[in-house]
């Protein structure tokens, strides 16, 4: 879980939470059920050399490329790469893509698997291990949109630059139309980030500075 303090104010999201913005099935059994001695029909075609892993971006790459994929192995590889990229995202170039996500899908395990869980514990663990490091810039791997969507469910008011809500329904994210618009540090630094003076909420302009993670 964490633990946010904001200007005094204990915030906290956990796995619950989780679930609640994104709808990802949370909860159960993470271990996949399939023989570890396996082979993998997708890994053994298209990555020959990589036995028990592959590297995300070596993957993008390959589904990326025209003509490469067989007609009979892209809705498979189109699953891999939603999984990967978006529950599950990470830097491509750091990041791998084990066998075990491939037989996953393979099988059809990935319908009922709790990927919630991975994604939020890869999210966690993003946040927690490199906050130490460099508060200041931090690289959110699993699905960190669903901790925007909930600080903006938490607001009174959010600035209508920035997100705006269309909905009142489960799971949250279904509620707000994000701005296409890049959003700059200095317009939350001056509007709805401000320290003084905020009638959305006084909030901490760096706000996971203050970011406590408990096991």
């Amino acid at each position: 879980m964490f633990v946010f303090d904001i200007n005094g104010k204990e915030m906290h999201f956990g796995l619950r939470e989780f679930l609640i913005i994104t709808g990802f099935k949370c909860g159960g059994c993470m271990v996949f059920d399939h023989d570890q001695n396996s082979i993998s029909k997708l890994l053994s075609r298209y990555f020959p050399n990589d036995v028990d892993k592959v590297l995300k971006a070596d993957f993008i790459r390959v589904f990326k490329e025209d003509g490469l994929i067989q007609e009979e192995d892209f809705f498979n590889m189109s699953m891999i790469y939603f999984i990967s990229t978006f529950i599950l995202s990470s830097p491509p170039q750091l990041s791998h893509i084990p066998k075990d996500h491939f037989l996953c899908v393979e099988s059809g395990q990935y319908i009922t698997y709790p990927w919630g869980n991975l994604s939020f514990y890869n999210l966690r663990h993003s946040i927690s291990s490199q906050m130490a490091k460099d508060p200041d810039y931090v690289k959110f791997e699993g699905f960190p949109l669903a901790l925007q969507i909930w600080f903006y469910e938490c607001c009174n008011k959010v600035d209508g630059s920035i997100a705006i809500r269309k909905s009142n329904r489960t799971p949250r994210i279904f509620n707000w139309d994000i701005s296409k618009n890049k959003i700059y540090f200095d317009h939350l630094q001056k509007g709805m980030f401000r320290k003084y003076g905020n009638q959305v909420i006084e909030v901490l302009l760096l706000l996971f500075i203050n970011l406590i993670f408990y096991e």
